[in-house]
């Protein structure tokens, strides 16, 4: 008897896995709003339509923040990872690359 609820439960993390795998072709995950930067911390809050009681944020350096913001509109997002809640789907991170306009592309990463 565990040996079958040992194989149901290997079956529904290998479900899981691949659901969380194919939700980023599955949804729009991608429609971030940037939001308030805290140069104390190095932060910029980001809103997610997807996600819409979830905070996310990245670090940027205060140097950076000014061409971070002006180049937002143009990021490109890198394979994100998800995470099942037992209530919900979340994205967990992403990298998030902004073209700099002077200088090479940076990369940053999106979290909770």
């Amino acid at each position: 008897m565990a040996r079958k609820a040992d194989q149901l439960k290997a079956f529904q993390q290998e479900g899981l896995g691949l659901l969380l795998k194919g939700y980023s072709n599955a949804a729009d995950w991608s429609s971030f709003t940037l939001k308030a930067y805290n140069a104390d911390t190095e932060y910029y809050t980001l809103g997610s339509a997807l996600f819409p009681t979830v905070s996310y944020r990245v670090k940027v350096a205060p140097r950076e923040a000014e061409q971070f913001r002006s180049s937002f509109s143009r990021v490109t997002y890198g394979v994100p990872a998800f995470v099942y809640t037992g209530a919900t789907i979340q994205l967990d991170n992403v990298s998030a690359t902004v073209a700099g306009s002077s200088g090479p592309a940076r990369q940053y990463t999106i979290t909770q």
